[in-house]
């Protein structure tokens, strides 16, 4: 059993890495997740071979590492949970107040970390004794009695923190709206996550309950045990279903219902992206039915205008998405809602360019053929055939247009 509990921790810890390390069209929400999941997986394996096992060795080298990082798990669960809600995963500067509980535990527990390995020997001698009394046990500067209450109001604390943002994000979208397929997956899995966070931080409470009931070891681990090993299991299985359904981190798709008056326009042309040219155009759609993804028309605009990638001949979605830093999986939807895919949308700024070299007669200089080599077409044929399509007539007969006109 003991062995088939440290395999499960520690594969927890190693796809707690994998979604921290995935980066790839996911939010950087997911740093928060990957660091909930890993710090849970870490504390379980501490309290089942360090605190709670029967290994000395493993309790002078683990067992006292328990208090600085249970005090990191409610934080990172926080922190994961309003970054999906707000889709601002940025610490600002009043959130370090969060690590404050961690840092002292830190500072308390240097002067063990700096004892000898003879004395952490001793001190996991104590706590493996029959009749123990782990609140007597020096462990830290700050007493570990305090230290159980801490735990216990910081598990409430940041379960009615997370609990009341959910509320609060339920509450603000309760209006009539269009629901996406990706957003109720998402919600219901951050129910599902607070739910497990809620396990773990009533496993906590329950276990510092047992120390104050049972006098003995055997006692304690008799009515514990399941509790202690059982949330590891919920971790692993918890990873295994977001690495199975990856979809769930790329986060809630960010919407907000528009004004009436800005979609009530018959044929409302309002995204201009380059030289006054129409790239994305809104669809005339009810007010319950208009939606848009919060900042990507802002970031679209700021990339197209600065620094032009569609210029690129191996210009892709996949590129666009890590450059405006949105997942990739929202940057199709918004492309979707807009009617139009995003090959679509990278050939009418191409051809918006080629547009504005031709009016200002560069392809005297380059000729037609490398006026679409500067716009971004990798061939001669697809810059004819998109330049038609996009301008009902071939290029050189848009230049001679324009020289008319001129």
């Amino acid at each position: 059993m003991d062995s088939f509990l440290l395999y499960i921790f520690l594969t927890a810890m190693v796809l707690s890495l994998i979604i921290v390390f995935i980066k790839r069209g996911y939010t950087r929400a997911n740093l928060f997740l990957g660091g909930y999941f890993f710090f849970c997986s870490f504390t379980n394996l501490v309290v089942n071979f360090g605190l709670y096992g029967d290994s000395p060795f493993w309790t002078a080298l683990l067992g006292t590492n328990l208090w600085p990082v249970i005090f990191l798990i409610g934080p990172f669960a926080f922190f994961y949970v309003r970054s999906i809600l707000t889709d601002d995963p940025k610490i600002k500067g009043y959130d370090y107040f969060h690590f404050t509980l961690f840092l002292l535990q830190l500072a308390g527990m240097i002067p063990y970390y700096l004892s000898s390995w003879e004395y952490k020997k001793t001190v996991a001698g104590i706590i493996h004794t029959e009749a123990w009394n782990l609140t007597s046990i020096p462990l830290s500067v700050v007493p570990t009695s305090i230290n159980l209450v801490l735990m216990f109001l910081h598990f409430v604390i940041y379960m009615v923190l997370i609990l009341s943002m959910l509320w609060r994000y339920k509450r603000a979208s309760g209006i009539k709206a269009y629901y996406n397929l990706s957003l109720r997956f998402t919600e219901r899995w951050l129910i599902i996550f607070c739910i497990a966070v809620g396990l773990f931080f009533i496993s906590g409470m329950y276990l510092i309950t047992c120390h104050l009931l049972y006098p003995t070891r055997d006692e304690f681990l008799s009515n514990s045990r399941i509790i202690i090993s059982s949330y590891g299991l919920i971790v692993v299985l918890l990873i295994l279903g977001l690495l199975s359904f990856p979809e769930i981190m790329y986060g809630l798709p960010r919407i907000r219902a528009l004004p009436r008056q800005e979609s009530s326009k018959p044929g409302n042309k309002d995204e201009v992206f380059l030289n006054e040219e129409v790239i994305v155009s809104k669809k005339d759609i009810s007010l319950e039915e208009t939606l848009q993804f919060t900042g990507i028309d802002r970031k679209l605009k700021e990339v197209i205008m600065k620094s032009s990638p569609y210029l690129d001949l191996n210009f892709s979605i996949y590129k666009l998405a890590s450059e405006i830093e949105v997942p990739i999986h929202h940057l199709r939807y918004y492309f979707n809602r807009h009617g139009l895919s995003f090959t679509v949308y990278k050939n009418r700024l191409r051809v918006t360019h080629a547009k504005m070299l031709l009016r200002a007669g560069d392809y005297n200089k380059f000729n037609i053929e490398g006026i679409g080599r500067l716009s971004g077409f990798s061939s001669n044929t697809s810059f004819f055939t998109e330049f038609r399509k996009e301008a009902g007539m071939s290029p050189m007969e848009y230049a001679r247009l324009k020289q008319i006109e001129m």
